[in-house]
């Protein structure tokens, strides 16, 4: 919450300092640094409190100033890494929730001053197929087992993990309502 009023700024300032995703790998961008400083608080085990919050800073940077240098920063890559082994599951759900809502931010919304061309639609498509398929494979293991729908134990079983997929794409979908139509295809084409 202390960074919303920061965050103007900073967007003002990514625009200004337009990057092309190959360029400006150091890492030594201001966006870099917070995203790290995010990401290595969601990834390693400190309170529940600062995990949250760093993922509301991943969040700002994703949704308000969205640099597109962070697509192919090495510590974002990771963490699409440790999404894709469902390895956040660990998480309370809300802060989970906020974490893959980044993830998608960073790779179905438009950079900002950027033109279609530079985008990197196809490539940042196909990771958000990879994104929702790894999100989405608790709900299809489920559905997909012939005797699911007969054997009430391994519904039992499975309800948590069809809660948790459930819950997970519905809060990926709350976060389009605002979004661009190109945003909502890339989405509904994932899904």
């Amino acid at each position: 919450a202390t960074l919303n009023a920061f965050c103007y700024w900073l967007t003002e300032y990514s625009k200004e300092n337009i990057h092309i995703p190959e360029e400006n790998s150091d890492g030594g961008s201001i966006e870099k640094v917070f995203a790290n400083i995010a990401i290595v608080n969601i990834k390693k085990e400190v309170p529940e409190k600062v995990t949250h919050s760093a993922a509301h800073l991943l969040i700002s940077l994703t949704y308000t100033v969205r640099p597109a240098l962070l697509f192919q920063f090495i510590p974002v890559q990771e963490l699409f890494s440790l999404v894709a082994k469902l390895a956040l599951r660990t998480l309370p759900i809300e802060t989970q929730l906020v974490v893959y809502r980044s993830m998608s931010n960073l790779l179905i919304l438009p950079w900002p001053k950027m033109q279609d061309s530079q985008q990197l639609w196809p490539a940042r498509s196909t990771q958000h197929d990879a994104f929702l398929i790894s999100l989405s494979e608790p709900l299809k293991s489920a559905c997909t087992n012939p005797a699911f729908l007969e054997d009430k134990s391994l519904q039992e079983r499975a309800k948590p993990d069809v809660i948790w997929a459930i819950k997970v794409i519905c809060g990926l979908i709350e976060n389009l309502s605002d979004a661009p139509t190109r945003t909502k295809l890339i989405f509904s084409k994932s899904i």
